[in-house]
């Protein structure tokens, strides 16, 4: 499968013009083999440098690398690999002087640490080779560094090409393709909130990049049960639905389409700092994420009814003492920039509560947090806190703290703002 990433450009009903970076995106099997095609195609020439782990090495790089003679090889070490200032400076040290492009292979942390490392680098080009379908970032402009235990989601270089061999794909541990899918599935969270906030606080939506999202989400649904399965077909389908999400994030300029509540409260846990590292994935953390929202949601439509005003209380302003405590100095500081301005300062509430009804049937529209469970469960997907290896114990900080982590409005961020509900007893 080709994409035509000429498709989703130029001037769009929602006002904007949209742009793309990347120029080539193959999803096919044997795809792998077309990669010195692909380079000479794009004017890719001279030395490109490896970045791969020990076991992405084996999956593809080492393909790669016999396919690109000319090259250089940067093959990190270990099972504890993060997108971080560690991994950053360990690719620095070794980094050749005369690198023409990077051909980064792997998954979530290859990828955002690549791009990363190509915009340090004054743009240079970036080849990706994906080696499981396990994020949604592949084709996103923007990478998710840890720097100073905090997450920061950074514009950073896009990749020149994708090249995605669905034989590859499907060879990969299922718990990555899992993965893939529990990011895939959160977006009826994020697509909700996105929705929420143009009704609450006139956030502009385009329609176009909405449906896109939407449609990857219920194209990879068609299939689900056959990935499972590692039928080939169907991770390819699931492949392209996590392309074509990270081409909304490029289209927009931001993650806005593609992460919403479940988000900030995945990166709760990923920082570690009210629960151990247990060394979940990103994707299973934004899954149960996801079905924590949608109980949170249902909660709040179920007490509140058609009565929001009974319930709302007046926004207090940002809680700086509270995250303060929480998070300590130095992680208050790093989020902070995130929060300026305080999107609890822009929600226009007589709209809020004229719109109750629209609102409640944004988010009746996605599945409930039973069938989101069901469906996590046949296909053998992370569905708790405890199959995450956390406690219970964790969720009451994670929802006190949690929407503070993006300045994204979200329902999640007003949740605050009613009153009378317990917060915690979403289990």
């Amino acid at each position: 499968m080709k994409i035509n990433v000429s498709n989703f450009t130029g001037k769009c009903e929602c006002g904007q013009k949209h742009d793309m970076v990347i120029k080539k995106i193959l999803l096919e099997s044997g795809a792998l083999e077309r990669l010195p095609e692909l380079c000479g195609e794009l004017g890719l020439i001279g030395k490109a440098l490896i970045i791969c782990d020990s076991n992405t090495w084996e999956a593809a790089a080492k393909r790669a690398a016999e396919l690109l003679p000319d090259h250089a090889l940067i093959k990190l070490q270990g099972n504890d690999i993060h997108p971080n200032e560690k991994t950053v400076e360990e690719i620095e040290t070794q980094y050749p002087a005369d690198v023409s492009f990077i051909v980064g292979v792997g998954g979530g942390v290859i990828t955002d640490t690549s791009k990363y490392i190509g915009k340090q680098h004054g743009g240079i080009p970036v080849v990706l080779i994906p080696t499981a379908a396990s994020v949604d970032g592949f084709a996103a402009n923007s990478s998710v560094m840890t720097f100073n235990n905090f997450k920061h989601p950074l514009t950073t270089q896009a990749a020149a090409a994708i090249i995605a061999d669905t034989k590859v794909l499907a060879a990969a541990p299922y718990r990555l393709i899992a993965s893939g899918l529990g990011d895939l599935l959160g977006k009826y969270i994020a697509l909700g909130d996105w929705k929420f906030a143009n009704i609450v606080t006139g956030e502009a939506l385009c329609p176009r990049i909405f449906s896109m999202v939407n449609e990857a989400v219920e194209r990879a649904l068609k299939i689900i049960r056959k990935i499972k399965d590692r039928d080939e077909e169907a991770v390819e389908a699931l492949m392209y639905a996590l392309i074509l999400s990270g081409l909304t994030i490029q289209m927009w300029g931001n993650a806005r389409p593609a992460s919403g509540a479940e988000h900030m409260i995945a990166h709760v846990w990923e920082l570690a700092l009210f629960s151990p590292d247990t060394g979940f994935l990103h994707g299973e953390t934004v899954g149960v994420a996801a079905i924590i929202c949608k109980k949170l949601y249902e909660k709040l439509f179920a007490v509140i009814g058609d009565n929001p005003r009974d319930y709302f209380v007046p926004y207090k302003g940002f809680p700086h003492e509270m995250l303060k405590e929480r998070f300590g100095s130095v992680v208050y500081n790093e989020l902070m920039p995130y929060n300026n301005p305080d999107e609890g300062m822009l929600v226009d509430y007589d709209k809020l509560i004229a719109n109750w009804d629209e609102i409640k049937t944004v988010y009746s529209a996605m599945p409930s947090s039973i069938e989101m469970e069901r469906l996590f469960r046949d296909c053998g997907m992370k569905v708790t806190l405890e199959d995450l290896g956390l406690s219970n114990d964790v969720l009451p900080v994670t929802l006190e703290v949690g929407s503070y982590v993006r300045g994204r409005m979200t329902l999640y961020r007003v949740w605050h703002c009613f009153t009378n509900i317990d917060k915690a007893d979403v289990m």
